[in-house]
């Protein structure tokens, strides 16, 4: 029988920050993939089941299984928390600044649960009181080439209405003077069905 592990030592041996394991472990209590050992009279803080921890390292520190009460979708009245998140290496931290809070993960789909659950175990509120905004701190160039991009996207959208609607407007005419779908296809350069789905579909 392994020996049972404190929280500090179970971190330790997963390479992981208190605070993230922590954070883990607690969508994993009270779930069949607990990693806790069986509780002990008088024992203040549950231990954890060394075998167990070290298959959770090998299977890659997984935490796909969710808090009995974790809630689905925030409600509309729920209370917004915004986090500012910065990637390190292979782990994704966001801090929310009013809360004096950190959590870190490996993913922002974690990362938002986590903060979620830590944010209302804080306050005593439920789960679906709180909603997660993540805001990406990122290098300038980058924010400035998303900018670009953002305005290039609306661009692109702007110009392929343009090009539906041109397309509608000539098969229209061509349709009127007795050009059949197919003759309207070769001179638009589209297929037969296209023409047919800008007629009659939009």
């Amino acid at each position: 029988m392994s020996t049972p592990l404190t929280a500090e030592e179970a971190a330790n041996l997963a390479n992981l920050p208190l605070r993230s394991f922590r954070q883990r472990m607690s969508r994993l209590n009270d779930t069949p993939d607990d990693l806790r050992a069986p509780r002990q009279p008088g024992e203040r803080a549950r231990r954890y089941d060394a075998k167990k921890i070290a298959r959770w390292i090998e299977s890659g520190l997984t935490t796909t299984s969710r808090p009995k009460n974790l809630a689905k979708p925030p409600a509309k009245n729920a209370t917004t928390y915004t986090g500012t998140a910065t990637r390190h290496s292979r782990q994704i931290s966001a801090h929310f600044k009013e809360l004096d809070l950190t959590v870190t993960a490996r993913n922002t789909a974690e990362l938002e649960e986590l903060a979620q659950l830590e944010i209302a175990e804080r306050f005593k509120t439920p789960l679906a009181q709180v909603r997660v905004i993540l805001e990406f701190d990122l290098p300038e160039k980058t924010k400035g080439d998303l900018a670009q991009l953002t305005e290039a996207k609306q661009q692109v959208k702007e110009l392929q209405q343009k090009i539906t609607d041109l397309q509608k407007s000539t098969a229209a005419d061509l349709m009127a003077l007795g050009w059949k779908t197919s003759e309207i296809a070769e001179v638009l350069g589209v297929t037969s069905s296209r023409v047919y789905q800008i007629l009659n579909n939009e």
